[in-house]
């Protein structure tokens, strides 16, 4: 659930192993797991239930306890968390945020809806598969987004590198073929994303800060996204990778917690604030695309929050 575009969490613990003692959370050491440093920040939450997705094949594990509400799920607030704050996030772009009617926001806002259902089965099971499936499409994403930033000035219907597609399908393959040979070593699935994630973001904010005639809307929107990633989604992604106990100790307590949110983390929160930064990113480039063709747009906020943007009908097909 990774920077805007995507979602990132902790290298796991050995997941079959039960804990049968009061706290039921113990850090997991370095000896143990001495191929990735990002072990020793965290903590193990297996409950002393045995979950029925067990043994668990995933290379990373989060700090929602497993099985805590269900045999069946391993992280309940994980799983509805990512439907929410990435699937219906892209489904929203899907219908609202393609104005322009073209495949690579089209491909865009999919990959997004993609990493949601892959996030909420990794959530669920804990299963290498899954893992794959929510971090694959992650990649994908960033790759679509690449493409939507340098074919972002292109004239209408013409692309300013035709072979841009197949290079970036290309791309998408070795980058699938890296992550299969090296999907027990998160940390190099983390340093690939994190590197495609600052290019597109270097991309955008050249494209919004570094050209002639952008509008303040467009602006204001990419500021919007970066403010929910970096100023709350991501500080809490680490509070919650490096701080599980303290998390774990009020997120558990009866006394405090009512029963349907027993055992929520930040990363719920990780999972909709980097949801909402992705789409942010992807809006603000499509308002670059529509002054680039000389569409115009207005843009209004749902709930003072949420930006959508409407062309204006009969100048836009003037325009066009």
């Amino acid at each position: 659930t990774t920077p805007p575009l995507a979602d990132q969490r902790v290298p796991s613990s050995l997941t079959s192993q039960q804990h049968q003692t009061s706290s039921k959370h113990t850090c997991a050491n370095s000896e143990t797991h001495n191929k990735d440093v990002f072990t020793m920040l965290k903590a193990n939450t297996e409950d002393a239930t045995s979950g029925y997705w067990e043994p668990h094949t995933s290379s990373i594990d989060f700090c929602e306890t497993n099985y805590l509400h269900s045999n069946y799920i391993a992280e309940v607030h994980n799983v509805w968390s990512s439907i929410i704050g990435l699937s219906a996030m892209g489904l929203f772009g899907l219908f609202k945020g393609n104005p322009t009617n073209e495949t690579r926001y089209t491909m865009f806002y999919l990959s997004l809806i993609l990493i949601g259902i892959g996030s909420a089965c990794l959530h669920g099971t804990m299963h290498w598969v899954y893992q794959s499936a929510d971090e694959l499409p992650m990649l994908y994403m960033v790759i679509c987004f690449c493409y939507c930033i340098h074919e972002c000035e292109s004239p209408k219907g013409e692309a300013a590198n035709p072979r841009l597609p197949a290079l970036m399908v290309c791309l998408a393959v070795v980058n699938t073929i890296i992550y299969y040979m090296f999907q027990q070593f998160y940390l190099v699935f983390l340093a690939t994303f994190s590197t495609f994630t600052l290019v597109t973001t270097y991309g955008i904010a050249k494209l919004l800060f570094f050209r002639e005639g952008r509008g303040p809307a467009a602006k204001r929107i990419f500021w919007t996204g970066e403010a929910a990633f970096m100023g709350i989604s991501f500080p809490l992604w680490i509070f919650d990778m490096l701080a599980c106990h303290r998390v774990l100790s009020v997120a558990e307590n009866e006394a405090i917690m009512p029963w349907w949110a027993l055992g929520i983390t930040p990363h719920v929160i990780w999972h909709c604030g980097s949801g909402f930064a992705a789409y942010c990113l992807g809006l603000a480039n499509l308002c670059c695309r529509l002054e680039v063709l000389g569409i115009p747009y207005d843009v209004s906020y749902l709930g003072g929050v949420l930006p959508i943007v409407r062309t204006r009908e009969g100048e836009k097909e003037k325009s066009l």
